[in-house]
Protein backbone atom coordinates (compact mmCIF):
# COMPACT_ATOMS: atom_id res chain seq x y z
CA UNK A 1 0.00 0.00 0.00
CA UNK A 2 1.79 3.55 -0.77
CA UNK A 3 1.53 5.97 1.56
CA UNK A 4 -1.01 8.22 -0.24
CA UNK A 5 -3.44 5.51 -0.10
CA UNK A 6 -2.80 4.97 3.73
CA UNK A 7 -2.98 8.72 3.86
CA UNK A 8 -6.52 8.59 2.33
CA UNK A 9 -7.69 5.64 4.46
CA UNK A 10 -6.88 7.12 7.86
CA UNK A 11 -8.04 10.59 6.63
CA UNK A 12 -11.46 8.72 6.10
CA UNK A 13 -11.22 6.80 9.31
CA UNK A 14 -10.39 9.94 11.35
CA UNK A 15 -13.78 11.51 10.08
CA UNK A 16 -15.59 8.23 11.16
CA UNK A 17 -14.60 8.04 14.76
CA UNK A 18 -15.26 10.86 17.87
CA UNK A 19 -13.40 10.01 20.67
CA UNK A 20 -13.41 11.78 24.01
CA UNK A 21 -9.77 12.28 24.94
CA UNK A 22 -8.40 14.12 28.21
CA UNK A 23 -6.42 16.90 28.58
CA UNK A 24 -3.36 16.62 27.94
CA UNK A 25 -3.86 13.51 25.08
CA UNK A 26 -3.94 13.51 21.37
CA UNK A 27 -4.93 10.87 19.34
CA UNK A 28 -3.54 10.33 15.58
CA UNK A 29 -4.38 7.79 13.16
CA UNK A 30 -0.62 5.67 12.25
CA UNK A 31 -2.14 2.93 10.54
CA UNK A 32 -4.95 1.12 9.26
CA UNK A 33 -5.62 -2.50 9.77
CA UNK A 34 -4.95 -4.20 6.14
CA UNK A 35 -1.48 -3.22 6.97
CA UNK A 36 -0.56 -5.90 9.36
CA UNK A 37 -2.63 -9.35 8.46
CA UNK A 38 -3.90 -11.35 11.26
CA UNK A 39 -1.86 -9.88 14.30
CA UNK A 40 -1.83 -11.74 17.57
CA UNK A 41 -0.20 -9.38 19.67
CA UNK A 42 1.08 -5.87 19.09
CA UNK A 43 3.52 -3.77 21.58
CA UNK A 44 5.30 0.02 21.19
CA UNK A 45 8.61 0.17 23.29
CA UNK A 46 9.45 3.41 24.90
CA UNK A 47 11.38 4.85 22.02
CA UNK A 48 8.04 4.59 19.59
CA UNK A 49 9.09 1.37 17.73
CA UNK A 50 6.09 -0.95 17.07
CA UNK A 51 6.88 -4.86 16.93
CA UNK A 52 3.79 -7.16 16.24
CA UNK A 53 2.86 -11.31 16.24
CA UNK A 54 1.30 -12.73 13.54
CA UNK A 55 -0.47 -15.81 12.81
CA UNK A 56 -0.56 -17.00 9.40
CA UNK A 57 -3.94 -18.47 8.98
CA UNK A 58 -2.97 -22.17 6.90
CA UNK A 59 -5.86 -23.85 5.53
CA UNK A 60 -5.63 -27.40 5.42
Amino acid sequence: MDSEVATALAKDIEELINPEIANGLSLKIWGVDSLVADPIAIDIDDQGNLYYTLNPQVVN
